[in-house]
């Protein structure tokens, strides 16, 4: 009897009667001008680790529903003024302008994490907490990284096989129970794209708190795939939000096949992985393209 390996934030699962592994990767596709590319097929894709090429079992539709885990940073350092009424506000128009039938969780967190909505496809309730939570004033201190360890944690549980974590924060983390390090072991074993909507304050950027700040996000976005986007303003939240809709909407999931032997041999741990696009020929695209995708993936040998 085979098993299917499947590698993705759901981390390892297992099925029956199945005679190969199989990867997956969740990632989007940007021009050089920084237009999203969506509609490409798997003879656009190369995925290849170390020196080998592997080859890509399925592409799933670009309309199919994805879980989004929606993060709020309500500590202390965020307090703007109206900062939560505008980010409901823009959360709501992210929801409108995305037709599928998501998936969504929503969590704010400062020195703890609150788990404000489970997972639902009703947008009304979704929007209903919103406006709840733009009546909270922001307090306390920051415990981003562990509020980042239990999105992933969360979205492991979630029905659809494309995933996203959008994250609103400053990034200071100055009050988590868990190191940076133990952090990024959890997003290389359970990694999603990560989608930061930062409101670090401009002036905070050459600071050294700003910059550790900026260096994490960005670690991640490698790591996990993702984007960002700085603020910097509060009206910049509602064109932040579609920017990033228009990311996660355009997502591709990419199923890739590992070689039988090196499923049984257990090459464990994380193993670094390149997507290589090339656009067809009539492609009209001007420049190369760059993809934001996980910079590897976790493999773990699993007894039958």
């Amino acid at each position: 009897m085979g098993i299917l390996v499947i590698l993705n934030a759901r981390g390892i699962s297992q099925q029956p009667a199945l005679q190969y592994s199989e990867g997956l990767l969740n990632l989007t596709v940007v021009a050089k001008n920084g237009d999203i590319i969506g509609g490409l097929k798997s003879e656009n894709f190369s995925i290849v680790d170390g020196k080998e090429v592997h080859a890509i079992s399925f592409i799933a539709p670009q309309d199919e529903p994805s879980t989004i885990g929606i993060l709020i940073d309500k500590s202390g350092s965020v307090d703007t003024k109206n900062f939560f009424p505008a980010v409901a506000r823009a959360i709501s128009v992210f929801l409108k302008s995305d037709a599928r039938t998501n998936e969504y969780f929503l969590m704010s967190f400062n020195t703890s994490q609150d788990l404000v909505l489970d997972f639902t496809r009703d947008k009304n309730r979704v929007h209903d907490s919103l406006q709840s939570l733009a009546k909270t004033e922001p307090k306390g201190n920051t415990a981003f990284y562990s509020a980042l360890n239990s999105g992933f944690e969360k979205i492991v549980f979630s029905s659809n096989r494309k995933r996203a974590l959008v994250v609103v924060t400053d990034a200071l983390d100055n009050s988590s129970d868990i190191t940076y390090s133990r952090l990024k072991e959890r997003m290389k074993k359970s990694c999603v794209p990560v989608y930061f909507v930062s409101t670090l304050a401009k002036d905070s950027f050459s600071s050294m708190l700003g910059s550790a700040a900026i260096s994490y996000m960005q670690d991640i976005m490698s790591t996990c795939g993702g984007s960002a986007v700085y603020l910097k303003q509060n009206d910049d939240l509602d064109r932040a939000m579609l920017q990033l809709g228009r990311e996660i909407q355009n997502q591709y999931l990419i199923g890739f096949r590992l070689n039988t032997d090196q499923s049984e041999t257990g090459k464990v741990g994380w193993r670094p992985i390149e997507v290589k696009v090339t656009l067809p020929k009539d492609s009209k695209i001007a420049g190369k393209p760059y993809v934001r995708v996980p910079r590897g993936y976790y493999f773990e040998k699993k007894d039958a």
